[in-house]
């Protein structure tokens, strides 16, 4: 048999093995065309923390690309958001507070939903200069432990506080009137609802409930009123610390603040002055800002399942400080040019209940 008989029979032979292997596929869903979802915008309220991570290019990309998800995205406080009745329009999809208290309130306030998931969290920390942290860890107040600043008296701090002690009775001269711990307005900004949620676990000893708040009440009212004007937003404060932190020198915030600011300013002066001029100090303990996502709609049911793609996750970490909330993502404090943060938060205690929260915000407005 010469050679081209030979390539005959070969290439013959390649044509029918072609295709029975089309007909086998073709009848399995190997060839099948994979339909992606329908284009959809999904509107909704989101915290003021988490805009930087929705502006992400990668974030927007893989929601795009991957579930054809585009995010109209409005920022707005955490309580206003889920309390007002003003928000719930007929196009809204979804609304992202920072705390699962905030979902109660949803609730209770005759939201609808189709589910509420956290995407991810944030521990509630304090914001200080660094010669504040020196300050606070001579009294015994802060101890240092692994090069993580915690607060561990954090009843001796909040004591301080509300006796109205001056910043120069704990050699602080510079620093004019009484120590506070400033937060944002606890009726409409999540971060400053959390801490008031926490400053009446302290002041109780445990998780504070709705029979055993009454005896703490005036202390919180008298604290309330110390504090003077309360910005609305944990981003708006935030920035105004560190463009000079003595201007708040003990300041309520998520702990991912400091490192999304980081990442974007990696400078090495700008990284150089926050190590030397900047401390987070974490309570113990502390209260989760667990971000959960409320979905009014199926539009904010797929934004909600897309938002927990581990890429995404990942993202949420490495490039805006958010801990993740799903299995096998790890957070690893050496991906952050910010000293001082723990791998793991091991102190935390739960929030008081939304029925609690209601009668520590009437209270604080009276």
């Amino acid at each position: 048999m010469n050679k081209k008989s030979i390539l005959g029979i070969v290439l013959a032979l390649a044509a029918i093995a072609a295709i029975g292997v089309f007909r086998f596929l073709g009848s399995s869903d190997m060839l099948k065309e994979v339909k992606l979802p329908d284009a959809v915008t999904v509107k909704g309220y989101v915290g003021g923390e988490k805009m930087g991570f929705l502006a992400n290019d990668a974030v927007k990309k893989i929601l795009d690309k991957k579930y054809r998800i585009t995010i109209d995205a409005h920022k707005k406080g955490s309580v206003e958001m889920v309390k007002d009745p003003v928000y719930r329009t007929p196009d809204t999809d979804f609304f992202w507070p920072s705390n699962f208290v905030c979902v109660e309130w949803f609730k209770k306030t005759g939201g609808i939903s189709k589910g509420a998931d956290v995407i991810f969290n944030s521990p509630i920390v304090l914001y200080c200069p660094s010669k504040v942290a020196d300050a606070l860890i001579k009294i015994g107040v802060v101890k240092v432990q692994e090069d993580v600043h915690y607060i561990v008296d954090f009843p001796k701090l909040v004591d301080l506080a509300i006796n109205r002690t001056k910043w120069k009775d704990i050699d602080l001269p510079m620093i004019p009137g009484s120590i506070k711990v400033l937060s944002t307005d606890p009726a409409q900004s999540n971060s400053g609802n959390i801490f008031f949620g926490l400053l009446a676990n302290v002041l109780y000893g445990d998780v504070v409930g709705a029979a055993t708040i009454g005896d703490i009440l005036p202390k919180i009212k008298a604290y309330y009123d110390r504090m003077g004007f309360q910005q609305k937003s944990s981003g708006d404060i935030f920035d105004l610390f560190i463009s000079n932190p003595y201007t708040y020198p003990l300041l309520v915030g998520y702990e991912n603040q400091l490192i999304e600011y980081a990442i974007q300013n990696s400078n090495d002066y700008s990284i150089d002055f926050l190590k030397k001029n900047i401390r987070t100090l974490y309570p113990q303990p502390t209260v989760w800002s667990s971000h959960p996502l409320i979905a009014v709609n199926e539009k904010g049911q797929r934004l909600m399942e897309a938002l927990k793609d581990p890429e995404i996750q990942q993202i949420a970490w490495e490039k805006h400080g958010f801990r993740s909330s799903v299995k096998g993502i790890r957070n690893d404090p050496s991906k952050h040019k910010v000293s001082g943060l723990p791998e793991v938060i091991t102190s935390i205690i739960q929030m008081p209940s939304a029925e609690t929260m209601d009668i520590i915000l009437n209270t604080i407005k009276q």
